[in-house]
Parts: C-alpha cells; structure tokens; sequence
C-alpha cells in the first residue's frame, strides 16, 4: 500500500453539512469498527503509529479528522458561530451512521486523545445504543469543560 507522510490507510472524503471531512481506513470491513478521534491542533495522523497495529489485532479501524483540523475543511466565522465538543459529536454521530456502522455491526469502540476524548464522551452521551466501549485518554483539562461542553472560536 503506497501511503503518502500524512495517510496510514485508504483516504476519503466525505460531506457533512457541507464540509468536506477527511477520514481514513484500515483493515477488514468485516472486523469490529473501531473509531480513533485526534486531539486539538491535530489531525487523524495523529494516530499514524497504531492504526495498523489495532488492524492487526482484527479491527477494522477509521480515523476522521474533525472539521477545523487536519484535511478537512477550515469554516470561517460565517459558516460555523462556535465549534465545540457538540458539533464535533454529531459530526462523529453522523460519520458512525453514514459510514462506519454497517449490516455487520451496530455498535463501535471509540479511542480519543485529549479533545477526542470530550467528543467521544459527549458521542456517548446523545447516542450510547451506536457505541459499545469508550478509551478517553487523557481528558481535557477540566478547566475547558462545562457540562461536556468545550467551545474553539477560530476569529
């Protein structure tokens, strides 16, 4: 498999809201999906030195890059008021129904690191019956959350 710096699996694009998000994948679609969520100020990239590991050990396994981050698309003010950790949880809800869960599977296990964490946890919070595990590690600062809540206001 041919993978440029940034790619650790096969590149896609898909529409959300009309934003082009960037998500990638790995392994049989057939194994259990796992979900990775990066981090603030980083990219499913992040993720370049397990994804293959977790594929090996029988996932099938998805990296999106949250609107704002990475290759998907930048919004300016215009578009989108705030992004918090509820716009990136029903942009991650969205992607779980639209692309990942399939005819085999109902459910998903998420891994996030830091901001992936929050909206992962929040995820789990609007729709649990999609999620059946949740590795959030770290959490945010505490000082960012209110209620689940965390707000990045790019202007």
């Amino acid at each position: 498999m041919n993978l440029s710096h940034l790619e650790w699996g096969k590149s896609n694009f898909w529409y959300w809201r009309d934003f082009k998000t960037f998500w990638q994948v790995i392994g049989d679609l057939e194994n259990p999906p796992l979900v990775l969520i990066h981090g603030f100020g980083a990219s499913s990239f992040h993720w370049r030195r397990n994804a293959l590991d977790f594929a090996k050990a029988g996932f099938c396994v998805y990296g999106i890059d949250l609107i704002g981050f990475g290759k998907s698309e930048q919004p300016s003010s215009l578009q989108v008021s705030r992004l918090d950790n509820e716009f990136w949880a029903k942009q991650l809800i969205a992607f779980l129904e639209e692309i990942v869960i399939n005819s085999y599977h109902q459910k998903v296990v998420l891994i996030g690191n830091s901001l992936g964490s929050l909206v992962g946890l929040t995820s789990l919070r609007l729709r649990n019956e999609l999620i059946s595990a949740l590795v959030a590690a770290p959490l945010p600062d505490p000082a960012f959350m209110s209620s689940f809540k965390f707000s990045y206001n790019k202007y």
